[in-house]
């Protein structure tokens, strides 16, 4: 790869080039049957929003490394337990594989994630009181 240089003290507008991407892609299951689920909302901490497909599964490409966490919940009402997953990645997770082209650094995990079923709970109004007559 090679590099225009410019003389020293140069100004550059626009977006630098980015020579890296990370790659988070996995699948959502049913704890208990081990089925996939579908349309599962997954959000990357500050940054974005998908969904799972029908097979359940994910994927997210990244220009800056997404390290944190990822928030997993059912918005179809299954009852599905929400979950928080830690997403870090290191330098093992640096792929030959050409996952995205045209990128230097090619940083690749996976994760398979499990919902556990629950029961419902309303996110709204106030927790009721024991009635004790």
């Amino acid at each position: 790869m090679s590099y225009k240089r410019y003389p020293e003290g140069s100004v550059l507008y626009g977006s630098p080039y980015a020579t890296s991407v990370y790659v988070i892609k996995g699948d959502v299951k049913n704890k208990a049957t081990g089925k996939p689920i579908p349309n599962i909302r997954i959000i990357a901490e500050d940054s974005d929003t998908l969904y799972t497909d029908t097979k359940g599964k994910f994927i997210y490409k990244f220009l800056d490394d997404p390290s944190g966490r990822l928030f997993v919940e059912d918005i179809d009402k299954e009852n599905f337990i929400s979950q928080e997953v830690e997403i870090f990645f290191t330098d093992a997770d640096k792929t030959n594989k050409k996952e995205c082209d045209g990128y230097e650094n090619i940083f690749v995990k996976t994760k398979s994630i499990e919902l556990t079923e629950g029961g419902f709970i309303p996110l709204y109004g106030t927790i009721p009181a024991p009635f004790k007559p």
